[in-house]
């Protein structure tokens, strides 16, 4: 990297003149240790401000720069302190009278000015104002300038000023200075974006990107402003996806496989003649994608993506068949107990068919049990092992473990992925993922790895019918769910809550679990449960035979879990949920030859907005297509947070205006990585913080 790149993002903020060891800890509160950190701390607002303006015919609040001469202060003393007075609502006050040939102006303190500026504000002095102007009884007055400075730098003010997002201790205006110190000192940083791609999009240069931003001047356009924050954003993505290819192409170069695919699918071939069904297009099209990748010289990294019901447990498990007709072994893991027995029970049948040996391994088996998964695991008698945390543990060790397949990824931890992973000699990894995510979404969080997505469901199963439902009509629900029961189907019933809330007016699971109970055989469940206990409510209320016909739960009970009886999902007050949540939820239902039905049963105080949003919901049944909705209504950060799905922190992309520039910014960032411009990306990354 060059010197004066790498002094300037290891220049403190510190070292700028006027920023003091106080301001530098402000300054660190906003995250602006660096100078790096200050260019790419960008303004929340800017304001046009009047130049030296006629002050007799301003009769609106206005941003304006002026120089004036200070006639006297409050109480006509020269002494500053001595004329602070208290107004009507008992606030201490120091009022500056000031005019010029065009009218008068009162500058308004609240405490003591600042100290810096304290010897020019005498009587007699001119001075330059600064400072958005408000007009109170008549007269005009800036409260607090923004600046207070000498007369001869009014040719410097500029006619748009930027706004930053200020603390106490830490004005706009100090952050503006400091901001344009440091791109005084910024050097020019390498362009990755290729020049036809700045033209065709009209995007200004690096450096000029950056000074539109911060100090866009009188004439230049909004719109000129916004082709620099489009060109920043591409730069933002551009580093974050290249440093998320780098880090594969460095995987998959130590990952070469060592073994080898006789590419025969006889397995494959003979699944499909004993399924009772056919596969989808889709399933068809995911399953090629996957052997080819299972077949090919070099790891596979792979997440699969489908809608709920969509069949993505079925793929995963012609992958591991791909996998154990050549000769290794396969491990798929469940987050839950109930979720690994169901995964076990589906595919046993068609695996004992295909004369593959399967186990299941789980916490809760007997000692024995679980030695004799070890032993059989151990020597290659097991092909195909499906549990949960339990196939974590040290003692399982895998013959020739060749494919890790991961149900729900995100309820994972990174380590206890990678202990799992690391069992096998450089195995395959299939993630799946049950949660429609916006495309544009998926990109940023999975860039560097390869993406099948199942789109379609079985034609067997019918739609959904979902209705909306006062809570005013609730005795006619209750009606007709007794009408389901006694057709031996099974209802879930969703609340927001789980206790009683004094501020919200909202529906609560152990207070609707107390209603219901007094009619139907009853069950409840949610997070304050304990794990073992969630799981033997969820086995009791799956059991054709167990006692509850009905579940209340909370978002608990949101993926996973396959009762092929239950037909109806209640949720109340579903304005409280996101739309892709909301799908989630519903999709508890319709995983049988049943006509299902789902009630989202709101309250009276429904706004327009929540009824547009719940409308959509009734009206699409597409999982990837409600994400997107919901992307566009809720923002990125409310439909994913970075907490929960792993998503980078930005600076300047903001998904709703940026996110059509995503996969332009993945494929030019594998030319990059395959163009091996490694220092290049590392200095931009540094540069946005990507380090």
């Amino acid at each position: 990297m060059r010197k004066d790149i790498l002094d300037f993002l290891n220049t403190p903020v510190s070292s700028l003149h006027r920023i003091g060891d106080f301001r530098a800890k402000q300054f660190e509160r906003i995250k602006c240790v660096y100078l790096k950190d200050l260019v790419t701390y960008l303004p929340i607002d800017f304001v046009k401000k009047l130049i030296s303006p006629n002050l007799s015919k301003i009769n609106r609040e206005c941003y304006i720069a002026t120089v004036v001469n200070i006639d006297y202060f409050s109480n006509k003393a020269n002494n500053l302190s001595s004329n602070f007075f208290h107004n009507k609502t008992g606030k201490r006050v120091l009022c500056i009278n000031c005019s010029n040939e065009s009218g008068h102006l009162q500058l308004i303190y609240f405490h003591n000015p600042p100290q810096s500026i304290k010897n020019i504000l005498k009587i007699g002095s001119d001075i330059l104002v600064s400072g958005k102007l408000t007009i109170n009884a008549g007269k005009l007055q800036v409260v607090h300038p923004d600046i207070v400075d000498l007369p001869k730098r009014i040719e410097q003010i500029s006619e748009v000023e930027s706004i930053y997002s200020a603390t106490k201790n830490l004005s706009s205006r100090i952050i503006s200075y400091a901001v344009n110190e440091a791109l005084n000192k910024m050097p020019e940083f390498p362009e990755l974006i290729p020049i036809d791609l700045l033209r065709s999009n009209s995007w200004p240069a690096m450096r000029e990107a950056f000074n539109l931003l911060h100090h866009p001047g009188r004439l230049v356009m909004q719109q000129d402003v916004e082709k620099a924050k489009e060109r920043l954003a591409f730069d933002e993505l551009l580093v974050e996806q290249a440093r998320l290819q780098i880090c594969r192409s460095n995987y998959l170069k130590k990952s070469k496989r060592t073994q080898t695919f006789n590419n025969r699918r006889e397995l494959y071939s003979r699944l499909k003649e004993i399924l009772p069904f056919s596969l989808t297009d889709s399933q068809a099209e995911v399953i090629n994608e996957i052997f080819e990748s299972q077949e090919s010289d070099n790891r596979m990294v792979r997440l699969l993506q489908g809608d709920v019901g969509s069949g993505k447990t079925l793929v995963a498990f012609c992958a591991c068949i791909n996998a154990i007709e050549n000769g290794y072994q396969a491990a798929f893991a469940a987050p839950t107990t109930i979720l690994a027995k169901q995964h076990f029970e589906n595919l046993k049948g068609f695996a004992e068919e295909l004369g593959v040996r399967i186990g299941l391994l789980i916490g809760d088996q007997s000692i024995a049990d679980k030695r004799r998964s070890y032993e059989m695991v151990a020597n290659g008698e097991i092909q195909l092992i499906i549990g949960t945390h339990a196939i974590f543990q040290p003692n399982v060790v895998f013959k020739d473990l060749n494919l890790v397949v991961i149900d729900e990824q995100h309820r994972f931890g990174v380590e206890q992925r990678m202990s799992l992973i690391n069992k096998g000699d450089k195995s395959d990894i299939l993630m799946l993922s049950a949660t429609p995510i916006p495309r544009t979404m998926t990109l940023i969080q999975y860039g560097d790895m390869d993406i099948s997505i199942l789109r379609h469901k079985p034609s067997k199963r019918k739609p959904i019918i979902t209705t909306l439902l006062s809570k005013g009509k609730i005795e006619q629900l209750l009606s007709r769910i007794s009408e389901i029961i006694n057709q031996n189907q099974k209802v879930y019933w969703i609340c927001p809550l789980i206790e009683e809330s004094e501020k919200l007016d909202l529906a609560n699971a152990v207070k609707r679990y107390e209603m219901l109970s007094e009619i139907f055989p009853t069950s409840l469940v949610h997070s304050r449960v304990a794990q073992q206990a969630q799981e033997e409510i969820m086995q009791d209320f799956k059991d054709d035979n167990g006692r509850a016909k009905i579940l209340v739960a909370t978002t608990v009970i949101e993926v996973g879990v396959d009762v092929q009886s239950a037909s109806v999902i209640v949720i109340e007050n579903p304005e409280r949920f996101g739309l892709a949540q909301l799908h989630q939820l519903r999709g508890r239902v319709g995983r049988n030859d049943l006509q299902c039905y789902c009630v989202l049963l709101y309250g009276n105080a429904l706004s327009e907005v929540s009824l547009q949003r719940l409308k959509i919901i009734k009206n699409c049944d597409d999982g990837f297509e409600i994400a997107e909705q919901d992307l566009m209504l809720r923002g990125g950060g409310r439909v994913l947070s970075n907490q929960q799905s792993g998503l980078p922190e930005f600076k300047v992309l903001n998904l709703e205006k940026h996110g059509h520039f995503i996969e332009s910014a993945v494929k030019l960032a594998r030319e990059l990585v395959a163009a091996e411009r490694y220092e290049e990306i590392n200095t931009l990354s540094c540069l946005f913080n990507k380090t």
